[in-house]
């Protein structure tokens, strides 16, 4: 998956480039802002342009936060070493338990090597102030109006009235 396509957000797509371009990656990011504008989406075509197969991380249909048990399955799954990059990615990151936070906050702490964990979220001041702070938070805004007209018009063929 490649960023191409993405619509609007083009500080924080442009950043992550810049990240990829000089390759060296920090450990956590933070993806925040407005919902639905394709925060999910750039932290895979993030991991993936890393080398990395995303593990990830969602809240059950069923359940009304994601578990501990989830996030240990994951950690234990980073516990064995690899030669190749790996990346973990937290959809809805603050609906992490307070349980499952806590679990991940050390594996944010001594993150393995060769490993990024990206945390997705709408709402970041849910999530613990000590995982926020050791995350580099990449900013997405709301996509204007005349982008998404735009791209209705070209790939949907949905004409300007519609």
């Amino acid at each position: 998956m490649s960023f191409e396509g993405f619509i609007g957000n083009g500080p924080a797509i442009a950043r992550l480039r810049g990240i990829l371009k000089r390759g060296r990656p920090a450990h956590a990011y933070l993806f925040a802002g407005t919902e639905g504008v394709g925060k999910k989406r750039a932290a895979l075509a993030f991991a993936g342009a890393l080398g990395a197969t995303p593990l990830l991380i969602e809240r059950p249909e069923d359940k009304h936060e994601i578990l501990i048990a989830q996030v240990r399955e994951v950690i234990r799954g980073l516990s064995f070493t690899s030669a190749e990059p790996r990346a973990v990615v937290v959809d809805d990151a603050h609906r992490m338990s307070e349980e499952a936070m806590n679990a991940f906050l050390k594996t944010l702490e001594e993150p393995p090597d060769r490993t990024v964990l990206l945390l997705v979220s709408h709402v970041p001041d849910r999530l613990l102030g000590t995982i926020r702070s050791r995350c580099q938070t990449v900013h997405f805004g709301p996509l204007p109006d005349e982008q998404i007209a735009a791209h209705a018009r070209e790939s949907l063929g949905v004409s300007a009235e519609d």
